[in-house]
């Protein structure tokens, strides 16, 4: 799950931490990632030069309110797109190398699921 929090903070209310939360929001329906997305808002974190500081899995961003659907495209979507059965999964967070990521995968995609070729008796 990707952990997305915004500063709610006096400064980043000022700079429209509202509207970046909304657009989040608004983004998060509308490619249905509720249950891969957790938005939170949370209090100041220090980082108040940049915008509207936004927290995404503990990497500091700053974010304005017109750049918020760009930002939530280029940097959240495919966090929140990434899943165990990607070849970036296994090849980052596995340790896998591709080569290896490749020869398993065929390995498993040429290999017979025997459930999948039931004999009629």
């Amino acid at each position: 799950m990707v952990e997305v929090k915004v500063c709610i903070g006096t400064s980043c209310h000022l700079h429209g931490s509202y509207n970046v939360m909304m657009s989040f929001k608004q983004l998060i329906e509308e490619y249905n990632l509720h249950d891969k997305i957790n938005l939170a808002g949370r209090f100041c974190t220090g980082c108040c030069q940049n915008g509207v500081s936004v927290t995404v899995n503990d990497t500091e961003y700053g974010v304005s309110p017109e750049t918020a659907g760009s930002f939530f495209r280029e940097t959240i979507l495919p966090l929140a797109s990434e899943n165990k059965y990607s070849a970036k999964f296994y090849t980052q967070r596995a340790g896998f190398s591709p080569a290896l990521f490749l020869y398993l995968f065929r390995l498993h995609s040429t290999t017979p699921n025997p459930l999948k070729y039931k004999e009629n008796r």
